[in-house]
């Protein structure tokens, strides 16, 4: 009963600081033609937590050893070869906490989406492939758009918004049960 009442919690505090970004994207706060920064900054932290939910679910299915037997090898690879790059570059270099550092949200969404991976691991949380792959899709766009300079207008933002806090609560609903 504690820890449903510390996720509700930090559920709480989540909304309310989403809905303070997206007031200060409306205007409200801050008067910004593009809301690049505050969205990109959303983005990442919908990113980190969808980092450590990956994880987190496949360490409890799998093990702490669970990066070498997840069935997507075209996404272990990237993993792999993203850290050894890092390697190369980084005397003092300390093996990740979490390998799913290394890797892009597009990564992480075919990490996910994948036919073994969704229907073992993923589908109770998300329910609907198709419709985390959109909203997933519609996330990255805008990501990607803000990551290349490109401006964005308010409709991307609230979609951005909108996306993140459907995925969140699913994520939330499965810490719950």
């Amino acid at each position: 009963m504690h820890q449903v009442l510390q996720v509700q919690v930090l559920w709480h505090e989540l909304r309310v600081a989403l809905r303070e970004a997206a007031s200060r994207i409306e205007g409200k706060y801050l008067h910004l033609e593009d809301p690049s920064t505050p969205i990109f900054e959303i983005i990442g932290y919908f990113e980190r937590e969808i980092r450590k939910y990956i994880k987190k679910n496949l360490e409890m299915e799998l093990d702490v050893n669970w990066l070498k037997k997840i069935s997507n090898s075209l996404a272990r690879e990237k993993i792999e070869g993203r850290i050894s790059e890092e390697k190369e570059k980084i005397e003092d270099f300390k093996s990740p906490e979490n390998p799913l550092d290394y890797v892009t949200l597009e990564t992480l969404s075919d990490l996910i989406t994948r036919r073994d991976n969704w229907t073992t691991y993923f589908s109770k949380c998300f329910e609907n492939k198709n419709v985390f792959s959109v909203k997933m899709r519609e996330i990255i766009v805008v990501q990607n758009r803000i990551a290349h300079y490109r401006s964005i207008n308010f409709n991307d933002a609230v979609i951005v918004i909108q996306n993140i806090l459907w995925m969140l609560d699913h994520l939330r609903k499965k810490d719950i049960k």
